[in-house]
Order: C-alpha cells, then structure tokens, then sequence
C-alpha cells in the first residue's frame, strides 16, 4: 500500500529502483500533442493501420519485464523494499517511499515523455524502456543494437540516438518496428534528442563534433548550430525546445582543459546565439549562489522553470525562465547521485534519472499542501 507524507508545495515523491535498497514509482506522463503536419508512417514505408497502444507487449530478445505487483516481478528477479519511516528529499520536504517491487536498471542515462508513459534510455542494457506512468514498473521494451543514449518519442514515432552506429534510429511507436535510420558519418555521439514541434524537427546534440544538428523526422539535414559563429560549444551533453520563447536550451561542460566555465547555452529557433546561463557561483548582496560544473540534461517547464541535471552535485538546480536566476534546486548526493536527465511531465510532474543509483525517481508537484 502506498504511503504519502507532506511535501510542501509538491504533492508526492515516489522513488524507482534497482538492486540496490531503494525504490521505483511515477506518475502521470505528458499527453503530446497529434502533429497533423508530421509525416505518415508511409513515409517510412509502413502500410496504415488502426493505433495500437503505445508500444505494445514487445519481448525482445527474449527480455521479458514483469510487472511490479505483489505477487513479485518476472524477469528481472525483482525484490520487495520497504523503507519504513520515509525520506526527505533535500529541498523540498518530509516524503514517506512506497513499498514496491523493484527491478534492474544497469546504467539509466535519458529519459522523455511520451503519451501514458515515460521513456528511459539503459545504455548497459541496450534498451529504451517504457514505464507505467502511475508505477514506473517496466511495461515493455526496444532492443537498441548499440548503445542508446538520447530518446524522444513524437507520435507515433520514437527517435534513438546510438553511439555505437553512430546514427539516430527511427521506431514505429506502435509497435516498435525499427523504420529508418539517419546521420551515418554525421552524428557521432548523440547524447540526446528533442523535438521541436512548432517547426518538425528533430535536434541532436552531437557530442563529437561539439555542435546541435537538426533534422526533419524523415532524416534530413536541415541546419548546424554552436560549432561557430558565437555561442560555440564546448562540450554539449542535454538539449530542450522552449516552444513558447522559441528558444533552444543546450547544456555544455565547458572546456574542461582551459577551466571553462560550465553553462546551458539559448538559441533561437534560427540556431543565432542569444545568452546563456553560467556554471560560475555567484555572490551579491551577501547572497551567494553555488555554481554547477557538470550539467546534463535540462528541461523546461510550462511553470516558467528551467529545471537542470548536475552530475557531479547530484541535483536538479531550478531557473526562472524570465531572469535567468536560481529559485531552488532539489536532491543532493544522497538523493539523486550522479543525475543525468529531468523530464517534466503533466501538472509539473518531474522525473529525475540518477546514473549511480540505477533509478528514476519521480516528483509530484501538489496543487494543494
């Protein structure tokens, strides 16, 4: 039975996890919206068909997920965690863990949106997993014949990016047939995927060659931004669309050689550079604001945050989107150790990938204390 405590402005904090002590829980993704302008699976060859549910029952190399009841999950040789008291996620309030089966996750790295669901990318695994929404239990499963490493789903079509093929892969949502793929010779790491809805296009952060390309869904090459001309790149790692600015969001370590700082570079939707927010600590009015040297990945909230991952802190650091000013953060070592992703999902929902603790915790925002 799952136990609530307070959380101050935020509702529920539900925590997934692996072998290790801790947990897994969710909540509700996202709805995205049906894009009428964006290209039909015949476009990839694929005959029409009636929707299927997202992702249906795929077994994958004989990988087979159970489900996260009491009765125990298959599979993965889950095992039944209950923390007891309950834990206070730093930042934000008392939170009480649920008592939950837990399953193996080797090396989480992104995780996205998608419609009922939320995506995650286990690199070790070579898989894009779907949660449950409601429980983050595994659900079902793409096998990646690589290393996948940034996701993103745009209905009905999953976008992979893998480091190994150096390309980004293209799935039939519906039913997870592999449909195309695009950027061999041209995408050598891409560490993550967002998608530009406003425009169709998929951008690709490209660790290799320090830049962020853009795509049609359908693979073509449209534009190449933050390799020159202002704003370059240093060493680019997470990606986010602001749809209602028109901006881009691209995380940067910095140059780690000349002690650069790190930052979360914004560009328009032109790929121009505009401004930045920077990795550097901050004091004024006998205020000072601690700096971040490992960001990863960011997202934007429709509550006018920026919400950023930090690795080496081990938090999710929040902006406000007008000034450009640290509000909060949330998490810390203990909590979310080296945190790679956030997602934000309906009614402010976050989702927080933590690498080393090989989990997907979840943060509920509450309309109410």
């Amino acid at each position: 039975m799952l136990r609530w405590g307070p959380l101050g402005p935020w509702g529920q904090a539900l925590r997934t996890n692996p072998e290790s002590s801790r947990h897994r829980g969710k909540g509700r993704a996202p709805i995205l919206e049906h894009e009428s302008k964006l290209p039909s699976p015949k476009d990839f060859g694929v005959k029409s068909r009636t929707r299927l549910p997202f992702l249906p029952a795929l077994l994958v190399l004989g990988v087979a997920f159970g489900a996260c009841t009491d009765d125990g999950p298959s599979g993965l040789g889950g095992r039944e965690i209950d923390d007891g008291g309950g834990t206070d996620p730093p930042g934000l309030g008392g939170v009480s863990l649920p008592r939950m089966w837990v399953q193996d996750l080797r090396s989480p790295l992104r995780v996205s949106e998608a419609p009922g669901a939320i995506l995650v990318t286990d690199s070790r695994r070579q898989l894009v997993l779907q949660l449950d929404p409601g429980t983050l239990r595994h659900e079902n499963a793409v096998y990646i014949d690589g290393k996948p490493l940034g996701v993103a789903y745009w209905d009905p079509f999953l976008f992979v990016g893998n480091s190994k093929r150096q390309t980004v892969e293209v799935y039939h949502g519906h039913g997870g047939r592999r449909l195309n793929d695009f950027g061999h010779g041209r995408v050598g790491y891409p560490s993550d995927i967002a998608i530009d809805h406003e425009n169709t296009r998929v951008l690709v952060v490209d660790g290799r060659d320090k830049d962020v390309k853009v795509f049609t869904p359908s693979g073509e090459s449209l534009l190449t931004f933050g390799g020159s001309g202002g704003g370059e790149l240093d060493n680019p790692i997470g990606v986010a669309v602001d749809s209602v600015r028109q901006e881009i969001l691209v995380t940067d370590y910095g140059n780690l050689s000349a002690d650069g700082y790190a930052s979360v570079k914004i560009y328009g939707f032109d790929g121009a550079y505009r401004t930045e927010i920077s990795g550097a600590g901050t004091c004024g009015a006998g205020i000072c604001t601690e700096g971040f040297s490992r960001p990863q990945g960011v997202a934007v909230g429709d509550d006018g945050r920026i919400y950023l991952a930090d690795a080496l802190l081990g938090k999710v650091l929040i902006y406000d989107r007008e000034t450009l000013q640290r509000v909060g953060q949330i998490g810390d070592r203990e909590f979310t150790p080296f945190a790679t992703d956030v997602a934000v999902g309906e009614g402010g929902d976050l989702y927080i990938v933590s690498n080393r603790a090989r989990e997907v915790r979840v943060i509920r925002r509450g309309t109410a204390r």
